[in-house]
């Protein structure tokens, strides 16, 4: 059964959300059936927002926490209500191959009023948690074609196509004895054996490959190489697309062949055919005595450049790892008398890495949005929203806050303690009137007592 604060604001029971609210004008539910959502269907959360005065509001829906290209509002965002009129709208939640990142994801449905950009009412923090599907492709990577023997320069390409992070390594195994066409373990050499991916990240992994001499025939190659993929064992395997094809004697013969009938044409359209004939003629029976009676064969220039580029020992870098989309950049706390901070939002160390980021960028979004539409408080655009660690911070605040649980903090400061006093509620995040007038999302404390 549904039931009222004393603010007005509807609160639920079962699927029904604990709804926060900035004013008692306008109402905000929020109702859905699992934390757990659905990668192969969408997700709808049912929102109903009130009017609960006898004057109109223009208002608008957002959604904190998620992209646009996974939380839609149906059926339309903006709404137009009527005095003590009623609208309801779907937000349906879908979800890609790489977004969201699977695990807890926080997210917000937030009220702004179109007139004023003023947040009217929010929900507290919905928490909903995406399952884990990873997925990992593999390939490689050859800069040119493979004949005669030697080291040819290649890479190991790894694709995230899954929602998760992915850390592990490359391994180069050793053929069982026997084992044909592979080459041998001391014929591959990676230049780094250690990947991580976020979701959507391709790394290149140089490895250089020592091939023996040719064959009458082609012959096709399997490059030993295992992907080994932390937590998630079934995503590794066998280096996909690792097979070679080393092309025999006759091929290069086919190759040259085509390649100096090419050349006499060109040179036959200036001079007569029939000197070109005769040096075609000649030069293709010698071609061919060459490489009937050689047992090794000069590579082509091309190849041969290959060839020395690959065995030169210049320096070689795999592609950078983008970091995690959860780190954090910390900023230290400098502690000066006459100023004030607020802490808005304190950190446990897995919350911190799994949310921070993504925490700071919602506070520092809120605020420029909140300074761009109130121009009565200009002291907003010259604010600036720091995280920091424990260590990092002033003695005050960790007087606050004593369980070292606490390991990440976000805050806004430093503000002249003239203007610290009014400064929670020009965030919209003022004291509630239940709790001592504590605000855990906006906790004002001196730099220095």
């Amino acid at each position: 059964m549904d039931i009222h604060d004393n603010l007005g604001v509807q609160v639920g029971n079962g699927n029904q959300l604990h709804i926060h609210a900035v004013d008692n004008d306008v109402g905000l539910l929020v109702r859905h059936g699992s934390e757990q959502i659905a990668l192969d269907r969408d997700n709808s959360f049912y929102l109903e927002i009130s009017n609960r005065t006898s004057s109109p509001k223009r208002l608008e829906l957002m959604v904190e926490g998620l992209r646009d290209t996974v939380a839609e509002v149906v059926q339309d965002k903006m709404i137009d209500l009527p005095g003590r009129g009623k609208a309801e709208r779907t937000l349906i939640l879908r979800c890609g191959a790489t977004e969201p990142m699977a695990g807890p994801t926080p997210l917000r449905v937030v009220v702004i009023d179109r007139d004023t950009a003023r947040v009217r009412v929010q929900s507290e923090q919905i928490r909903i948690t995406i399952p884990a599907k990873p997925a990992l492709a593999s390939s490689l990577i050859l800069g040119s074609r493979v004949s005669s023997a030697g080291p040819y320069a290649a890479s190991v390409r790894l694709v995230n196509n899954g929602n998760t992070e992915l850390h592990g390594r490359l391994r180069v195994h050793n053929p069982h004895e026997g084992a044909a066409d592979v080459l041998p373990e001391m014929g591959v050499r990676l230049e780094d054996d250690q990947f991580s991916l976020n979701p959507g990240d391709q790394a290149d992994i140089p490895v250089k490959l020592n091939f023996p001499n040719q064959e009458w025939s082609d012959r096709m190659w399997t490059v030993p190489v295992d992907i080994e993929v932390e937590d998630y064992e079934a995503v590794g395997g066998v280096l996909g697309g690792g097979e070679i094809t080393q092309c025999g004697l006759s091929s290069d013969l086919r190759y040259a062949a085509a390649d100096l009938a090419r050349r006499f044409w060109e040179w036959n359209g200036h001079h007569h055919w029939v000197r070109g004939g005769w040096l075609l003629g000649g030069g293709l029976l010698l071609l061919f005595a060459g490489f009937l009676f050689r047992p090794v064969v000069i590579p082509t220039s091309t190849e041969s450049a290959a060839s020395s580029h690959s065995a030169s020992p210049g320096p070689t870098s795999r592609a950078p790892h983008s970091t995690s989309t959860s780190e954090v950049a910390h900023t230290a706390m400098k502690c000066k008398k006459g100023f004030s901070i607020a802490i808005l939002k304190p950190l446990t160390d897995s919350e911190a890495r799994a949310h921070g980021a993504w925490l700071l960028d919602v506070e520092t979004e809120r605020l420029g949005r909140l300074a761009d539409h109130t121009p009565s408080i200009p002291a907003l655009k010259t604010y600036v929203i720091h995280a920091s660690e424990r260590g990092e911070v002033c003695s005050t605040v960790l007087d606050s806050y004593p369980d070292t649980k606490h390991t990440t903090f976000i805050w806004l400061g430093p503000v002249p303690d003239g203007e610290a006093a009014a400064l929670c509620e020009n965030l919209n995040k003022p004291a509630s009137k239940d709790d001592n007038n504590y605000n855990d999302d906006c906790l004002l404390l001196p730099m220095v007592r």
